[in-house]
């Protein structure tokens, strides 16, 4: 569409500038540029390699040969997410252990098994690709209780495990603040509990959410 004059003479306006009608007593603080450090790591060149290596110098003593191992695989975003669990996964076999991947979502992928290994497919996240067979299911156990009493459920396939392994980001939450956010401690809690565990953490208000997730990892450990 063909500009007018009126738009011409609106946006000589706006080039003007405006003027606010300010008090005059009013008097307009100094303004001072302010540069925040921003803290960057060291850009890791092969992703997969330094995952195994960390696995294998982190576990190599404390996870048994033979010892199985659920590997969880999430639906946020997750940089080099595919060869992050190729490492992990190579990393722990490395040990002598057996791991294998489960969808660690809670109730995406329409809180059915078919679409949480299709959440993953789109990912590129498939047993060829990792390396490792991918089991999937919405069939939980109830394997502790927090303080209050509100239980904390596991995927099964996890819970049959020796060990399970969560692969996530670790990032501020949207909601709420607090000493843990949105990362690893919430995939236990959210994403290994799939659709109960979910549904309980995410139908409560922010504050208990935040509370809900520190006591979860807590029953855990006990």
């Amino acid at each position: 569409m063909p500009s007018t004059p009126s738009d011409h003479a609106n946006f000589a306006a706006l080039l003007a500038g405006v003027k606010l009608p300010f008090h005059p007593d009013l008097t307009i603080p100094e303004l001072h540029r302010v540069v925040l450090p921003a803290p960057f790591g060291v850009a890791i060149d092969d992703v997969r390699a330094t995952a195994a290596s960390e696995v294998k110098a982190r576990l190599d003593g404390v996870v048994r040969p033979g010892a199985t191992v659920a590997v969880g695989a999430g639906s946020r975003g997750l940089t080099a997410r595919v060869e992050m669990l190729a490492g992990v996964i190579e990393g722990l076999r490395s040990i002598g252990a057996e791991p294998f991947i489960v969808p660690a979502m809670g109730s995406h992928g329409g809180g059915t098994a078919a679409g949480q290994l299709e959440v993953l497919t789109g990912y590129g996240i498939t047993e060829e690709r990792v390396g490792a067979s991918i089991r999937a299911t919405m069939e939980t156990v109830e394997v502790a209780r927090t303080p209050g009493g509100v239980p904390m459920y596991l995927d099964r396939h996890a819970a049959g495990a020796d060990h399970f392994f969560p692969v996530n980001r670790i990032k501020p939450h949207t909601c709420f603040t607090g000493p843990l956010e949105s990362g690893l401690s919430k995939m236990c809690v959210v994403g290994f509990g799939k659709q109960p565990g979910a549904a309980q953490i995410h139908a409560c208000g922010p504050e208990i959410m935040r509370q809900m997730i520190i006591d979860g990892i807590a029953a855990g450990r006990t």
